[in-house]
């Protein structure tokens, strides 16, 4: 048993030696030689994925940083990708690509750190993304519940790799298609661990921060009103830092009331 992180541990990759290393929730990036715990990087934001690239690595941080970082964790390059929150990484050695939690890909050049083919796969989210072995397809994961085929040169789709149909309640219930993004980090169930986000079983009318095996950040410890469909709904409305400056909640707003409406209907009935 390995300690050292104060949250939830997002990604792992391995140093050209071996060397484990992490990628946390509480924003850092960890070596661990022979048991022990080292900060190799620190940064404000969670780290939401790690991979091992042909010159050190790359980490994918919630606030659409992504960070290239030599072995030893000094940053090589930073690049604001302004594409949302960041949630999976992949390489083919020469390239990399960045998925966000928005549905949106960029592939980047890591000798220059510089995008040069942008995806929007129109997705909810995204989960998981991976070049195929000759380098020219990328292959993605996430609300569509089938992976897709995307031209790593043009972005041009490629078409999905068979099908999975949605369950038919997911089908007919907008609050539970736009909650697929949400539960990239978050549970509803009464007996459900919490996972990069906290639980969210009993929602309305709990305190913030009230979980005792969550480390909440202090932006949600100073508020004090307990949750209500209203301040929840506002939370997405106006975006978690404007609701709770220094969150490290990822970036998200709903612009569309009814689409607010309609997942505050589903938290309702799925947070009982």
């Amino acid at each position: 048993m390995l300690e050292g992180h104060t949250g939830p541990v997002n990604g792992v990759a391995f140093l050209s030696d071996g060397t484990p290393v992490t990628a946390g929730y509480d924003g850092t990036i960890r070596a661990w030689p022979e048991g022990t715990s080292r900060a190799l990087a620190r940064y404000a934001a969670p780290q939401n994925a790690l991979i091992a690239t042909v010159d050190g690595l790359a980490s994918a941080g919630a606030d659409g940083t992504l960070h290239l970082l030599s072995e030893d964790g000094r940053d090589r390059a930073t690049v604001e990708a302004g594409i949302g929150p960041l949630v999976a990484l992949a390489s083919d050695g020469n390239r990399l690509a960045v998925a966000a939690l928005s549905g949106t890909v960029l592939i980047i050049d890591t000798a220059t750190a510089q995008a040069i083919t942008a995806i929007n796969t129109g997705e909810t989210a995204l989960w998981t993304l991976g070049f195929t072995d000759d380098g020219t397809t990328l292959i993605t994961g996430g609300s569509a519940r089938a992976p897709r085929r995307w031209d790593v040169a043009t972005g041009r789709a490629l078409g999905p790799i068979g099908t999975v149909p949605a369950p038919a309640a997911a089908q007919a219930d907008r609050g539970a298609q736009l909650f697929r993004a949400c539960a990239i980090c978050h549970a509803t169930g009464a007996d459900s661990a919490s996972r990069a986000g906290p639980s969210l079983a009993h929602l309305f009318g709990r305190a913030p921060a009230s979980l005792p095996d969550y480390p909440y950040s202090d932006a949600l410890r100073r508020l004090s009103a307990p949750w209500t469909r209203d301040s929840v709904a506002q939370l997405f409305e106006i975006g978690p830092q404007r609701f709770a400056p220094g969150t490290k909640m990822p970036e998200q707003r709903l612009a569309d009331p009814d689409d607010r409406a309609a997942l505050m209907d589903y938290l309702e009935r799925a947070t009982k």
